[in-house]
């Protein structure tokens, strides 16, 4: 019987933390926040040079290690239409983590995390109205290294011409709790040279949801459960 009532206490714990969110201003802001978007983008290989992304920083603690999705509030300008996010233009997206903004300066693909994604096994979502937007997310199970700050990452891969060009949602510096660590890359040195990336000064839509690894949810589960028996034992003494 015992048993049995930790288990049911741990499994309680277990889906209290399952939604424990790390980074969440993809949405909330109003029309007049709405900045613009700031390019995010692999290009065709004769134009490598300007492959760029936009990424956003996020921070876990110990009880918050395991990346469960990734999304951004996307745009497109200079000839691209929200419908190509859906209708074969682009041809895949890379979803990347970073572990500064240095490391995204030098690297095209993640040094914690990357993947890329087919349109398909993305989730779309939209217009949302600010300029013809979608929210585009990806689906992953990535447990981080260790607690700390990273950087994320959602790029299209698409040729510029004739489709244009794809770009993250940027809002008004200080929409979201003040917060304006987002940064643009590039690290082939088309825009910008080194340290290959520029502070925005501005929010970006992203949103992180990052859920206690199952070890330490399975821990902490145990250690409530032995706390609440322990309390429990006393009061039938």
């Amino acid at each position: 019987m015992r048993n049995k009532f930790l288990v049911i206490v741990a499994v309680f714990a277990l889906g209290t933390f399952a939604n424990a969110q790390v980074l969440d201003h993809i949405t909330g802001g109003t029309g007049a926040d709405l900045v613009g978007l700031n390019a995010a983008q692999d290009f065709s290989p004769a134009n490598s040079a300007l492959d760029v992304q936009v990424l956003e920083d996020f921070t876990v603690t110990g009880s918050q290690l395991t990346v469960t999705t990734i999304e951004v509030l996307m745009g497109g300008f200079a000839g691209f239409l929200n419908g190509m996010f859906t209708d074969g233009t682009v041809t895949n997206y890379h979803v990347n983590i970073y572990s500064s903004p240095n490391a995204a300066g030098a690297l095209n693909q993640g040094d914690i995390y990357a993947q890329t994604f087919a349109p398909g096994s993305m989730t779309i979502s939209g217009p949302m109205g600010f300029a013809e937007t979608s929210v585009l997310g990806a689906t992953i199970n990535f447990t981080l290294p260790a607690a700390g700050t990273y950087w994320a990452s959602i790029q299209p891969e698409m040729n510029f011409s004739p489709f244009g060009q794809t770009g993250v949602v940027r809002w008004a510096a200080g929409t979201f709790n003040g917060g304006s660590n987002a940064i643009q890359a590039n690290p082939n040195g088309g825009f910008f040279g080194p340290p290959g990336w520029i502070d925005i000064g501005a929010d970006v839509a992203y949103r992180v949801n990052a859920v206690p690894e199952p070890a330490s949810m399975i821990a902490l589960g145990l250690g409530v459960a032995a706390l609440v028996a322990r309390r429990r034992r006393k009061k039938l003494a």
